[in-house]
This record gives C-alpha cells, sequence and structure tokens, in this order.
C-alpha cells in the first residue's frame, strides 16, 4: 500500500506496449543514465525506451558543484583584482612552457597534469589545438596549477560606461549593432566588454581597450574617465568544452562615469549630443555600431537572458555572438523555443515536427531526405539524409505544423497538400532527446520530436517527379534584422530500404548551425547569366510556340562555333576561349534563363540548368584533351580557378573539405582515362586509325556541342511544346496535349519545327539524324542506370529495341 504502489500500478495500466517498463519525467530527470538518452513518449507523458537503445555515460552531467563569490569596492576602494588568483595556485613554469610548445607537446603536457585529452574534440568540447591557440595565440585564457592539478582561468571585464546629457540625464553606452565584412548585421544591445590577457590587469586591459575602439589616448582618458565603482563575480566549474579542465571564470563589473562630456576629444562617441556613432577596430573588418540609452530603463532582453544564463553557470564568454544572438531571438521574438530548470540544471525546450515523405516510383517505395542546405553562401555538410524537419512554434499542434513545413520547406500550396498529400495518423510517434547543443556550448537542449509519415498520391509533375530527380527548393525569409536571406536546400528521392540502415537519430545540425560554417568548404562557383530573350515576331498567340517566338531572328554564329569544335584538342585553345565561342555560338542557351524563377520539369532552378549545361559542355571540352596527359585530366577532376588555369590537389581556392578532395584524387589516380578515348573513338569524334597522333572529326564535335547545349532546353516548363492534331498521336501523347518529357519533348521539335533552333537546323543531315536518334529512338535514361532507379524493362526495351533493329 501507499504512493510507491499506486504509481507503479498506474503505470502498469498505461504501458504503451507489452513488455515495456517506463516511468514518469521527475524520475527521468533524476536518474542521470537517462536524462540525455533518445526516449519515447507516450500519450499519458510517461518515458519509455526504444529496443536496442544504447546507454552511454553522459559526460557532460558529471558537473562539478560551484562556489560563487562576489566583493564590492567603489572609489579607493578598488580590489585587487590580480590578487584574486594569486593565492589559488602559481603559474610557475606552466605558463612559459606551454608559450613553445608543439600541439603534441601541449597534448603530452596534459595528460602528464591528470586531463584526460581523449574527450577532447568530441561534441562540444574544443580540440587540443583549439585550447592551444585560445592560450598562446589568442590569449582567452591561461593555466595556472593548484595542488598539482591544471586549472584554467579565464577573465573578463564589463564596462557601464555613463555620461549626462545637457539635461542632466544620464545615458549608459550601449552596441547596438555589429556590421561583419560580409555585410551582414548582428544586433547586441551589450555593453562594452574585454578580455584580460595573462599578465595584464584589468585597468591596462580597459586602458587598451578605449585606445583600440574609441580611439581616446591614454592621457585623455586620465583627464575626463572616472571610476565610480566595479566588483566582481568567480564562479569555478567544469565546463563541457575543456572536460577534465576545472575553469576559473572571473568578471570585473565596471562603472565608468564621463566628467566633461562637452569635450572636443569625445566627439568621436557621439558626445555631447548623445548621437549614434560607428567604430572599426584597428586590422578588423567587423563594424561596430554604438548607442546612449537612457540610464534606468527596463532591462534588455539581452540582458536579462545574460543574467539567466550566468546564474547557472553557463559562461556568456564562451557563446559565439551569432549563436547567442539566435538564442535570444528564438527565446524573446520568434518563440519557438522556452527555458526550463530541472534539478537545478536549466534546458532549452524545442519542439521539431519531423516528416517522412514517401512515393512509390516504378512501384518502388521511395523516401525523401535532402541532400544539403546553402544558407548564407556557406554549406552545411550536417544536411544529407535528413527528413524534412521543422522547429514548432509554441502551442503549435504537430498536425498544423506538418502542413506548415510541407508548405514552406517544399513550396507546396494548400490544393496540392489536401488532393495529392496523405498524412498516416497512425504513423505519428513522438520522442525525446536531450544533448548539449553544438552552437550554445554548456546549454542543454530538449528536442521533443513529432514524427509522422506522410505519402504522396499519384505521379505529380513536381518534386522531380515523377522520375525521381534531385531537386532544390530556394527560401527567401527575414530574420531579425529585417534582412532577407536566400536559403536553398537541395533534396533527392532515395529507396526506403537503403535508409533503413541510416540512423534515424536526430540532426541537431538542422537547427544549431551558428558554430558549424568555420571550417566549411567554399560554395560552388557559378557562372554569369546570360541576358534573357524578349519576344520578337509573331503575335504573341497561343498556337505559335513560345520557343519560336523567343528564337525569332537569333541566328547561330558558325565562326565561333566551328572554332570551338575545329580547337577543342588544340593545346593553345583555352578553356576561356573555349567558354566564350560557345556562349557566343549559341543562341539556345538563353533559353535556359526564360523565367529563371519558374519551376523546371526537374524540380531544380532553371539558373541551375543552365549551370549544368555549361558544367557539360566544359566537361566534352576537357575530355577530348585528355590524350597524352593534357590539361583534360586535371581540370576535370579538380575544375579550374577563377583565371582558368587547372587546379590540382594543392590549390588553396576553391576550399573544399578532406573527404571530397580525397574522392577527387582517388579517382585522378585510378580511372582509366583511356576508356574515355575508346569511348569517343566508337562513337565517331576522335579517329585513332591514321597514325600515331588521334585526329578528331569536326563535324561530328559539332553536333555534339550542339546537343549538349540544347539537349535539357525542354526542362524549362515554359518552352514545353503541345501535340499539334496533324501529328497526333506523339510517343503517347494525343492532340493539345503538353509533352512533359523532356526528352521527348526535344525530339518532338527536332522532328516536326527543327527551324526554331537554329543551331540544330545548321547542322549537315547526317548530324542531324544522329542527335534525333538520341531523343527519338533510344529511350534511355542514364540516370536511372546509375541511381538504380528502374528495373531493366522500362530501362532497356527501346534502347535493345535499336540496337536489334540496326
Amino acid at each position: 500500500y501507499g504512493r510507491s504502489l499506486c504509481t507503479a500500478r498506474q503505470l502498469a495500466d498505461t504501458s504503451p506496449r507489452d513488455q515495456c517498463v517506463h516511468f514518469h519525467a521527475d524520475t527521468k530527470w533524476r536518474l542521470r543514465v537517462f536524462a540525455s538518452l533518445p526516449m519515447s513518449v507516450s500519450a499519458e507523458n510517461s518515458y519509455f525506451l526504444d529496443p536496442w537503445t544504447a546507454v552511454v555515460p553522459d559526460s557532460a552531467s558529471q558537473r562539478v558543484s560551484v562556489r560563487k563569490h562576489s566583493w564590492w569596492a567603489t572609489g579607493s576602494d578598488i580590489l585587487d583584482f590580480d590578487g584574486l588568483h594569486k593565492n589559488a595556485g602559481s603559474v610557475g613554469p606552466a605558463s612559459e612552457e606551454i608559450a613553445s610548445m608543439s600541439v603534441p607537446q601541449f597534448r603530452e603536457f596534459l595528460k602528464s597534469r591528470g586531463v584526460d585529452t581523449s574527450k577532447f574534440g568530441k561534441g562540444v568540447a574544443k580540440t587540443v589545438d583549439d585550447l592551444l591557440t585560445e592560450i598562446v595565440l589568442d590569449k582567452r585564457s591561461y593555466l595556472v596549477e593548484k595542488d598539482g592539478r591544471l586549472e584554467r582561468q579565464r577573465e573578463l571585464v564589463r564596462v557601464n560606461l555613463c555620461a549626462a546629457n545637457e539635461h542632466g540625464l544620464d545615458h549608459s553606452l550601449r552596441i547596438s549593432m555589429d556590421v561583419m565584412h560580409d555585410g551582414r548585421t548582428r544586433t547586441r544591445n551589450q555593453k562594452l566588454a574585454t578580455v584580460i590577457p595573462e599578465g595584464v590587469s584589468w585597468e591596462d586591459a580597459l586602458t587598451q581597450c578605449f585606445v583600440e575602439e574609441f580611439n581616446i589616448p591614454e592621457e585623455l582618458q586620465e583627464q575626463l574617465l572616472s571610476v565610480e565603482a566595479n566588483w566582481v563575480t568567480r564562479e569555478r566549474y567544469e565546463s563541457p568544452s575543456t572536460p577534465g579542465l576545472m575553469t576559473s571564470y572571473l568578471t570585473r563589473e565596471v562603472r565608468i562615469r564621463v566628467l566633461n562630456p562637452t569635450h572636443e576629444g569625445l566627439s568621436g562617441i557621439g558626445l555631447p549630443s548623445m548621437k549614434l556613432f560607428s567604430t572599426v577596430r584597428p586590422g578588423s573588418a567587423r563594424k561596430r555600431r554604438w548607442d546612449w540609452v537612457v540610464a534606468g530603463e527596463n532591462t534588455s532582453n539581452a540582458e536579462l537572458l545574460e543574467e539567466l544564463l550566468s546564474s547557472h553557470k553557463i559562461d556568456i564568454a564562451e557563446l559565439d555572438p551569432v549563436a547567442f544572438e539566435d538564442l535570444l531571438e528564438e527565446v524573446f521574438e520568434t518563440k519557438v523555443s522556452t527555458f526550463k530548470e530541472c534539478c537545478g540544471e536549466l534546458l532549452r525546450c524545442l519542439d521539431i515536427v519531423r516528416i517522412i515523405l514517401s512515393v512509390d516510383i516504378l512501384s518502388v517505395p521511395h523516401v525523401l531526405v535532402t541532400s544539403c542546405r546553402i544558407r548564407r553562401g556557406q554549406r552545411d555538410s550536417m544536411e544529407k539524409d535528413r527528413h524534412i524537419a521543422m522547429r514548432m512554434r509554441s502551442g503549435q499542434s504537430w498536425q498544423a505544423s506538418v502542413q506548415e513545413a510541407l508548405m514552406l520547406k517544399l513550396g507546396l500550396d494548400a490544393k496540392f497538400l489536401e488532393e495529392q498529400i496523405l498524412v498516416d495518423q497512425s504513423s505519428y510517434k513522438l520522442s525525446e532527446e536531450v544533448e548539449t547543443s553544438r552552437s550554445f556550448s554548456g546549454l542543454k537542449t530538449v528536442y521533443r520530436i513529432h514524427t509522422v509519415g506522410c505519402h504522396v498520391l499519384g505521379m505529380p509533375h513536381m518534386l522531380g517527379l515523377p522520375h525521381g530527380h534531385d531537386f532544390a527548393v530556394s527560401r527567401s525569409t527575414s530574420n531579425s534584422r529585417r534582412q532577407r536571406e536566400v536559403t536553398v536546400t537541395y533534396f533527392s528521392w532515395k529507396q526506403s530500404e537503403r535508409m533503413e540502415g541510416v540512423s534515424t537519430h536526430f540532426a541537431k545540425a538542422l537547427l544549431d548551425t551558428a558554430s558549424s560554417v568555420k571550417e566549411e568548404p567554399d560554395a560552388k562557383r557559378r557562372l554569369p547569366l546570360p541576358s534573357p530573350l524578349s519576344v520578337k515576331g509573331p503575335p504573341e498567340n497561343d498556337k505559335v510556340p513560345m520557343i519560336q517566338r523567343l528564337m525569332h531572328g537569333h541566328t547561330t554564329n558558325w565562326v565561333r562555333a566551328r572554332n570551338a569544335a575545329k580547337r577543342i584538342r588544340d593545346p593553345n585553345y583555352g578553356c576561356e576561349e573555349f567558354y566564350n565561342d560557345c556562349i557566343a555560338a549559341f543562341p539556345e542557351l538563353s533559353l535556359y534563363v526564360v523565367g529563371a524563377a519558374s519551376a523546371t520539369t526537374s524540380g531544380r532552378l532553371a539558373d541551375d540548368e543552365y549551370q549544368r549545361t555549361l558544367g557539360a559542355l566544359l566537361v566534352f571540352y576537357w575530355l577530348m584533351r585528355i590524350e597524352g596527359g593534357g590539361d583534360g585530366m586535371q581540370s576535370f577532376c579538380f575544375g579550374v580557378s577563377d583565371d582558368w588555369s587547372p587546379l590540382d590537389s594543392t590549390s588553396s581556392r576553391p576550399k573544399r573539405n578532406s573527404e571530397e578532395l580525397s574522392r577527387r584524387v582517388a579517382f585522378y589516380n585510378q580511372v582509366r582515362w583511356e576508356e574515355f578515348t575508346e569511348l569517343f573513338v566508337t562513337a565517331g569524334l576522335l579517329d585513332n586509325s591514321r597514325g600515331p597522333n588521334t585526329l578528331h572529326d569536326e563535324e561530328r564535335t559539332l553536333s555534339m556541342l550542339v546537343l549538349t547545349a540544347i539537349h535539357d532546353l525542354m526542362k524549362v516548363r515554359a518552352l514545353l511544346p503541345q501535340v499539334d492534331p496533324q501529328h497526333a498521336p506523339f510517343q503517347g501523347y494525343q492532340a493539345g496535349e503538353v509533352i512533359n518529357d523532356h526528352d521527348l519533348a526535344l525530339g518532338y521539335v527536332l522532328e516536326y519545327m527543327p527551324e526554331v533552333l537554329p543551331s540544330f537546323r545548321g547542322l549537315a543531315p547526317a548530324q542531324k539524324e544522329s542527335v534525333k536518334f538520341t531523343q527519338l529512338s533510344m529511350g534511355y535514361n542514364m540516370g536511372w542506370l546509375v541511381q538504380a532507379e528502374a528495373p531493366p524493362g522500362p530501362l532497356f526495351k527501346r534502347f535493345k529495341a535499336a540496337i536489334t533493329s540496326g
């Protein structure tokens, strides 16, 4: 009898499944081994483990208790700040030794002092290299020895600079905004703060800060500034960023009075009019804007957040400014996250909806996953093979979140969702994961993940369907600074059975990305777009195809086209010359940017199809030049620089991650290059039967350039033709129907409207027939073969018939 038995009976009666042990939230948080495990949440708000969940000790939770002391001093009774750590243990030879150490030596130094370096570089912990840089180069912290063990110390001084206006009303100086070198801004609303390097007094650090930040000479500071009060707080605990090292955080708060605001030497800081002003530190591209705010006004949200984090022993100095701003925005503005305290620990809480979108492609189940995401010109490598996920607003139901996520992430409208998306209510599952965030060092985050399955009904010509092509979605949103930001997300359809082995553990990288771009590779470079075509010639009429109206009056520059075909293997004919010849020769390339923001049949942006087409032309150029170890092999594997010179594995730009670079090097060294030459010989492009030097067929090469330039034109929806009654039926399409298959659509134009494509019209008759054969007779999709997206029947049926027919 009693409470324990009643609780046990209640848990047994509400068990979510047979032979399942579950418990209440208070039990979960009191048992540390369970606190950070990914757990499912039942309808009764109890917690249980999914089968085979590994139990891993949470080292970050082994936090040492904190002793906190505060002192107050005013006027001449200023506390000796340096004395705070003199008795804690001597720095001894450690500081001198570390300054000259290499990373391996520093690692051994830490081990000899009892620090387990195997924990560094994992999760949110710094690498040993980062810690050494912080101490020796950045001088943002230092090490002292206490009772034979190392202790890390960080010192910071924060300044409340006060001045009275002409009416005697006190104002305080605040950082209002940081403007980064790339134009991005960060709203701050914070006091001036600076790190105190090792061996430097707080007074000297502050004096130097005023010189560098405000250009106020030391003698002028002594004349015009007076310290009214200062006090110190000290916190000591083991930070998750430096496991095994106790860290002491000493923060001095200083209130300084401007004695004569009207002095001309202070005009650079907006005095006496209290106006906004900007500063740029020497050697820095960052511009900082400042504002004088009325003293005594309500505490800013930034200060409230700082106080909340500090009171729970989370070091503000450890947070990246971008991360702090993101946290400020999501708590006080968008309100997608909240804080709660559990067992004395501050927790950040987020509700996430995760959608597993599926479809049957050729009777094979596929699911939609992300390939990557590009934001602010940076590629997020953590986005690969992730399902659609979105933060939920406070109080929002998971059903409403699913609809909103599909509309925002995929650009779908309400009608499409109602008619062609089936939400499987029975698949809904709520789980909870707890981890220390990568972006918000020392702050644990509770992710409540609402997972649900959705299915695409039918085969709409959207989202890369019906063929299952990759596609991209571009979204423009406003951030907290009222700036427009464009995010491009790339998606892929992957077979469901292939995704079964991929961990479904929720990726915090989907949300906490502030610190993930530090070592990211450079964004993919893009070639400039051509000028869009305007409608000329025949009056606008639905019976006149759009492609005919756009190309009216445009001709191919055959001199440039034949120059590219003739000199493509000439060692003195450079890649830039070839590129310039192609864009000058083929007017059809401008068709790719007709309505560049409109949809394509592939699901990509029209601009992407243009970039892919130019890439294909360059690839053809490089592969035609691989014989004899020319620059073709090198450029094919590593690309070219901004001045069109071939790159190699040692090139510093563009910056690539090590995995991508190793794959490029392996391909360069291991591929059998002679097979490319054999393929081109078989295709009639090269001729090696006339002696030691291989020649190339200029007419055949010209037709390949034309085919490459026009091959994907019909992926632009605005150009798709309708079947004329006199040509119906055409490849299964009836009169008046739009031909949505881009290969068949191009074949239709080549067969019945060849005059609208001047580059094709000018080819020799034999070459025209070869080009038409690729579009109308082969029925072969190389993408299906490479990605194993179709059974042999649909893939090879027409191809086999074309071969056997001779």
